[in-house]
């Protein structure tokens, strides 16, 4: 059979260009495999991604209530050594804040990729909805907590400035008192000869009845500081050594005794402070001290 070089080249041309074909055709479904399965590995990728993502926000939160529930209960239910209350809870709330701010930048790094991403993964974007109305609510709950503490800290310093003026008013009532009971057991006596005590200007002679008689008597406006002071309630005698001695400021005689050792007057015995007492809380002893 004789062929034509005409027919020959046509036939040739077909022969190829159906070979051609073939092979972009092959080439065509080897691509589009190599997409697909390059897809499915993007797509575990971020599945694994948001796995893990997903569980580290999970972590955060659990931390976040485990600190929500030590400032709810108190500093004391897991105090620091060497830090006060208020450093305690300034401390857990700085925390909180910086795991909420690790939580949102997850969760947007986590929604850039699945925009970026060519698979349209429905399940994906549904669990980052999710996990953003988790940590929504989560803010909501530690805003919650922190106008609590305000409240509860405003509180704490109106207690604490009334405790300090109810400290002060005792203070000063303490003071008060004790200085009420000082005055009212204080007393003071005074021994010397007469020349010592009129030389203090302590005594005075005043003429008796019809002039006859000089009385040794308290003068008003005597010298404070030569008495010695004493708690009358724990005074019962008083130190006098002197061959003789005479009480110039009136006292009962039934509230005390001069007790004598030999030629000499040791002590004034006080047997009834409250008797004693009772006419004047200043007492002057004149005495004739003993020859040297």
């Amino acid at each position: 059979m004789k062929y034509s070089a005409k027919a020959v080249i046509v036939t040739a041309l077909a022969w190829a260009s159906c070979s051609e074909i073939k092979k972009e055709e092959t080439d065509s479904a080897e691509s589009l495999a190599q997409n697909n399965k390059a897809l499915t590995a993007s797509n575990d990728s971020l599945q694994l991604a948001f796995a893990q993502t997903l569980n580290e926000i999970d972590h955060n939160l659990d931390l976040i209530r485990e600190k929500e529930g030590t400032l709810v209960l108190g500093p004391e239910s897991n105090a620091e050594p060497g830090i006060t209350k208020s450093e305690h809870i300034q401390r857990n709330i700085s925390i909180i804040n910086s795991l909420m701010e690790q939580n949102k930048e997850k969760l947007s790094k986590l929604n850039a990729q699945l925009k970026k991403s060519k698979a349209n993964n429905a399940m994906l974007t549904k669990l980052a909805e999710g996990t953003k109305l988790k940590i929504e609510k989560q803010e909501e709950e530690i805003a919650q907590l922190k106008t609590q503490l305000t409240d509860k800290s405003f509180e704490v310093e109106k207690l604490n400035i009334k405790m300090n003026d109810l400290q002060l008013a005792n203070a000063m009532l303490e003071d008060k008192s004790n200085k009420l009971d000082k005055n009212v057991n204080s007393a003071y006596y005074a021994v010397g000869s007469y020349e010592e005590l009129e030389k203090e200007h302590l005594m005075e002679k005043q003429s008796g009845v019809l002039g006859m008689m000089k009385k040794k008597t308290l003068k008003d406006d005597f010298k404070k500081e030569y008495f010695t002071e004493v708690d009358k309630r724990n005074t019962d005698s008083i130190p006098l050594f002197a061959k003789k001695a005479k009480l110039l400021t009136f006292h009962p005689k039934n509230s005390f005794a001069l007790e004598k050792d030999k030629d000499k007057i040791t002590w004034l015995k006080i047997k009834d402070p409250d008797e004693f007492w009772k006419t004047s809380k200043y007492l002057v002893v004149e005495v004739q001290k003993i020859p040297s």
